[in-house]
């Protein structure tokens, strides 16, 4: 068995998918993250090897060998040679690393709930419904991690304050989450103007009929969790259209689940 460090070619990658018998059905969602991996430049070399059996045969590295191809680029892989041909039996028997793991490892508290804020908010900045899931498995761990890293003190500040109206009127932390991001960075002003919105939301004193506030309070008994009928995706959206609304002084009565099929609401840059 050797394993060596290669530069992979889309024909180096063909010839090695010659020899590919005995792997699993091709998943394209994977082929095409992996190929945006790396014609973004992001794609890292791992402890994951594209593995080779004695006898020639291909046992592991099929979806990367493909997105080389898909990418047209070269990239970097370290290839393991001259494996029992067996090994194929117990590949991938392991849990998978998450991008919650990754967050945890570089010190994110509520790792699991950073990965999905951060998600979402990448998918909304980039115009991807939400519940488009072949879309949204093109936004990768390093394009996660990237966000995170650069928007730490705000992810930290967004957890701190959206517990409070999480922990009062519940909904979805996730887009309790993503909506003050959003905001934020819309208005780059750290949070404060989401801020004051959340507080007079999870409050509710002097909220007159009419006041978008009130009808997202009234709209969250209905909906006060994730359900079957009102995803993560439909209570950012219904999040994002009180704001707007709140900010550019448009009355509600009574508010309806807003429809993520139709886009996002936009945040208005002026308050």
């Amino acid at each position: 068995m050797k394993a060596t460090l290669k530069v992979i070619t889309p024909k180096d990658a063909e010839k090695l998918l010659g020899r590919n018998t005995i792997n699993r059905s091709v998943r394209s969602r994977r082929v095409d993250q992996y190929a945006k991996q790396i014609k973004d430049g992001q794609w890292r070399v791992t402890g994951e090897a594209i593995k080779v059996a004695n006898d020639g045969t291909l046992l592991d590295g099929q979806h990367r060998l493909l997105a080389v191809i898909k990418a047209g680029i070269p990239a970097e892989f370290f290839v393991v040679d001259g494996l029992d041909p067996e090994v194929f039996k117990v590949l991938d028997s392991g849990l998978s690393r998450t991008n919650g793991d990754a967050l945890g490892s570089l010190g994110f508290g509520d790792p699991k709930e950073v990965g999905a804020i951060a998600k979402l908010v990448i998918g909304v900045q980039a115009g991807i419904n939400p519940n488009n899931t072949e879309l949204m498995s093109l936004i990768s761990r390093t394009d996660i991690i990237n966000f995170c890293e650069a928007h730490r003190e705000l992810i930290t500040q967004a957890l701190k304050d959206c517990r409070v109206v999480h922990r009062q009127l519940a909904g979805s932390f996730s887009a309790w989450g993503a909506l003050y991001i959003l905001c934020a960075l819309t208005h780059k002003d750290g949070g404060s103007r989401i801020r004051e919105f959340l507080n007079s939301v999870s409050e509710g004193a002097n909220l007159n009929v009419g006041d978008p506030r009130l009808a997202l309070r009234n709209w969250l008994v209905r909906h006060p969790r994730i359900d079957r009928g009102v995803g993560r995706a439909e209570h950012l959206g219904t999040y994002l259209s009180v704001y707007r609304n709140f900010a550019v002084g448009t009355p509600i009565q009574r508010l309806r689940t807003h429809d993520v099929n139709k886009g996002m609401p936009d945040i208005p840059h002026r308050w």
